[in-house]
């Protein structure tokens, strides 16, 4: 799934719409918020869980930076698809990680964006069973969630 949202990012740029990436960092406690306009939808691009450089989030490195995870796959899952996604970092499964020792707190990193597109559910017993539709300017794409 993440291959073709890959690829339909590399295809929306290719028509030359403006595409903006989103690229930031989720310190400890804060709320993670990726929200699109109306008829867009959430594209995660990369997301890193960890103490991967000096920054906003980590002011020292005590020895351990770059330690992180590849949590793509997770905001992925829950955030791509959507017009809105928000949620607390750390949440439990990105808390679950540990890519770094336990006594040193770990920040989210994320690069999205917001591409045209809706979703659709035909007979769902659950959201998480609902097809996403992404529509670009010269191709129809359509993946599963």
């Amino acid at each position: 799934m993440m291959v073709m949202m890959m690829m339909m990012l590399k295809l929306k740029l290719m028509t030359n719409d403006v595409v903006c990436l989103v690229s930031t960092e989720f310190c400890n406690m804060e709320t993670f918020n990726a929200t699109c306009r109306r008829a867009e939808i959430v594209l995660i691009d990369d997301a890193r869980y960890g103490r991967m450089k000096l920054g906003r989030c980590v002011t020292r490195s005590y020895g351990h930076l770059g330690c992180a995870a590849d949590v793509r796959h997770i905001l992925d899952a829950r955030c791509s698809g959507r017009r809105a996604c928000q949620f607390i970092v750390p949440d439990p499964t990105l808390y679950s990680m540990q890519p770094c020792p336990e006594d040193f707190t770990s920040y989210l990193e994320t690069t999205y964006s917001c591409v045209e597109g809706f979703v659709f559910c035909c007979r769902c017993q659950r959201a998480d069973q609902c097809s996403t539709t992404v529509r670009l300017s010269f191709i129809g794409v359509k993946f599963e969630k």
